[in-house]
């Protein structure tokens, strides 16, 4: 299975910069869930180059950005926001504002809320555009690819089924990041795209 690991605290953050931290596997594919408490930040390493899905909300924001520095991260290929709920969102306006991002991926709707506005703002001010996949476009990171296979189609009701959902496949495992998404949406994915045996 996928090495993981969870940070949690700057004794360990520390401890994990000092002995390189978590060990490659799959192809070179380390991710690694960040305890932020309510919400989700996921970094994901792949032959030196850097993703961030989420980074949770703002009580983790300096949290997060230490952990990047601390695996002497200076840019990231990818940074996405599963979808603009403040417990998402609000530590990638902290990753932003110090890590030279290349590509922002963000699902296809307006949030009515400040945060989502200072998102809006910071990544205008680095003339950055938010790429609004669809279902089943792929990206390529180191020499993993990894596919976003939704959201399908977008809920007016339930912001959470708006979630870009990330599906990768190496060596035989295959995993799925659903940020909010809900069961019925990961029924939807699965059927549509044949998946099965997600580990």
């Amino acid at each position: 299975s996928i090495d993981s690991t969870e940070a949690t605290s700057d004794e360990q953050i520390t401890s994990e910069a000092n002995t390189g931290g978590t060990t490659d596997d799959l192809a070179g594919l380390t991710v690694t869930f960040l305890d932020v408490g309510q919400g989700n930040a996921v970094l994901f390493s792949c032959d030196d180059h850097y993703m961030m899905m989420d980074g949770g909300p703002s009580s983790a924001s300096s949290f997060v950005v230490a952990y990047l520095k601390k695996q002497n991260i200076e840019s990231l290929d990818y940074v996405i926001a599963s979808h603009y709920d403040s417990d998402h969102i609000n530590g990638l306006v902290g990753v932003l504002n110090v890590f030279d991002t290349e590509t922002f991926i963000g699902p296809d709707y307006v949030a009515d809320t400040k945060i989502y506005d200072s998102l809006m703002d910071k990544l205008a001010a680095q003339n950055l555009t938010v790429t609004f996949p669809k279902a089943g476009d792929s990206y390529t990171f180191g020499d993993a690819v990894f596919t976003i296979v939704a959201p399908i189609t977008y809920s007016d009701d339930n912001e959470n089924d708006n979630s870009n959902v990330i599906y990768t496949e190496l060596d035989g495992y295959r995993f799925m990041f659903m940020g909010d998404a809900g069961v019925e949406k990961e029924k939807d994915i699965l059927n549509k795209y044949n998946i099965s045996g997600i580990d």
